[in-house]
């Protein structure tokens, strides 16, 4: 939706874009509100086939917070989750195939842990785990 500023001088226009930005137009979104959007659109991108790399995401938020975790941590919650069996492999292939929507949205959802060894540590950040859920 279009808005038109009418005014006879600059300081009408001034005073009226002021007004607008009071009410919160043409503010730059919050982070929170950034991050939902990502997350909704990262959903909405992840479950386009199988919605098994969605799949992944919500197993890696219902992690207990704050705690390291390896891929094949998350396939055996998928596998609770679905009550069918999942292999690690197939958890590495759909966590490589995220990168992907990620990198396109700007946006981590898993921090990789300095220094773990393989097989490689992951955390959820928390402000994530709360977005993924409202997704």
């Amino acid at each position: 939706m279009p808005i038109v500023l009418v005014g006879n001088t600059l300081d009408d226009l001034q005073q009226q874009l002021d007004a607008l930005r009071q009410m919160g137009f043409g503010a730059p979104p919050t982070p929170v509100a950034d991050l939902d959007r990502k997350m909704r659109k990262l959903k909405q991108r992840a479950t386009k086939t199988t919605g098994k790399v969605w799949d992944l995401v919500i197993a890696a938020a219902s992690l207990p917070a704050g705690q390291e975790f390896a891929l094949a941590d998350v396939a055996q919650k998928m596998s609770e989750l679905s009550g069918q069996p999942v292999d690690a492999k197939s958890v590495k292939s759909w966590h490589r195939i995220l990168g992907r929507p990620l990198k396109r949205l700007n946006l981590k959802v898993f921090n990789r842990v300095p220094g773990s060894a393989a097989p490689a540590k992951f955390t959820m950040p928390d402000d994530v785990r709360q977005a993924v859920v409202a997704a």
